[in-house]
């Protein structure tokens, strides 16, 4: 395991977190308020995938690296399981809870600045929202 797969399982997480979303968003498109949510969301993924995101995500797991590099490899494998599982059509639900796991794991384990960590939340609570 390199630190780039490292970041591409991450990256790649996020972006199926956002997917989950999305399909939750279509489903619901004729309610009222969920174009604002959809929003929200757009620009919340910006921010964690970001070149400042990244460069955070990135500076954390090479800290975490240097301490337990095998925390590192379980948590990657968290991610790969994530995103097959993704890709093989999971129930968004399932999928929204095992999302909201991996990434209360990664909070808790890499030193993540607290803006990340905020918007980390943000878009957890539109995956609980969506799921409501």
């Amino acid at each position: 395991m390199t630190l780039q797969e490292f970041l591409e399982a991450w990256q790649l997480f996020v972006k199926n977190l956002q997917d989950v979303a999305q399909r939750e968003l279509v489903r619901r498109n004729s309610q009222a308020g969920y174009s604002e949510l959809g929003e929200l969301l757009e620009k919340v993924i910006a921010d964690i995938l970001g070149n400042q995101g990244l460069a955070q995500m990135q500076a954390a797991v090479e800290r975490e690296m240097s301490e337990d590099e095998v925390v590192v490899k379980y948590l990657q494998h968290e991610l790969n399981f994530f995103n097959v599982a993704h890709e093989a059509g999971r129930d968004a639900e399932d999928e929204a809870d095992d999302g909201d796991t991996i990434k209360t794991s990664i909070e808790k384990i890499f030193e993540i600045p607290d803006w990340l960590k905020k918007r980390l939340k943000i878009l957890n609570e539109i995956l609980k929202i969506l799921r409501g």
